[in-house]
């Protein structure tokens, strides 16, 4: 359900669900969170609450380039 809900809105990259250990692991208490995170682990990006498309593509071309 939730990986074709992102192919509805056109994300072809990897998307975490929201399950108990995500959410401790990165201490998540409100949704939507989102994380961009570089090859290396790094999280280069946080945004709690909605992310517009703009702001996403950023995140992720300031992550490819680490």
């Amino acid at each position: 359900k939730g990986r074709a809900a992102a192919d509805r809105l056109g994300m072809r990259f990897p998307v975490a669900l929201p399950t108990r250990q995500i959410l401790g692991a990165f201490a998540v208490d409100r949704l939507p969170t989102t994380f961009v995170i570089a090859r290396d682990g790094t999280i280069t990006h946080a945004t709690v609450g909605a992310i517009g498309r703009a702001e996403l593509d950023a995140a992720i071309a300031e992550a490819k380039r680490r």
